[in-house]
């Protein structure tokens, strides 16, 4: 792995560790997996999340790629709005594929009402 990746797997992990405190979420097993490689097709995309919710476990797949070209702030925001995809994965697991815009502007909102919340608690 290259210095910058190791860089962006370190950012990764420390704001995992912050906010998984912050969200309560430690009856949950996530694993954080880092990949190297960059996809052209989804070249936006930060970070995946899949969640075995009945069992209270997930994998998110981090592109290292996109890690290093991104904030603290931004990562911060992607590492909630993730967190969140692992809170309302019941939720999710019955709403159709169709419906998935549905799915993404509800976590995308509740994340960035914690992260309001949070930083407005910062002074």
């Amino acid at each position: 792995m290259t210095p910058e990746f190791e860089t962006a797997q370190r950012r990764i992990e420390t704001s995992v560790a912050k906010w998984s405190k912050l969200m309560d979420m430690g009856w949950l097993t996530i694993k954080h997996t880092f990949n190297p490689n960059f996809s052209e097709a989804h070249h936006y995309i930060v970070a995946s999340t899949e969640v075995d919710w009945e069992y209270r476990s997930g994998v998110t797949d981090w592109y290292l790629p996109r890690v290093c070209a991104i904030t603290d702030e931004t990562l911060e925001s992607v590492v909630v709005h993730e967190g969140v995809h692992c809170l309302t994965a019941p939720m999710e697991s019955i709403i159709s594929t169709k419906d998935s815009k549905v799915c993404e502007f509800s976590v995308e909102s509740l994340a960035r009402a914690i992260l309001s919340v949070h930083r407005g608690t910062d002074g």
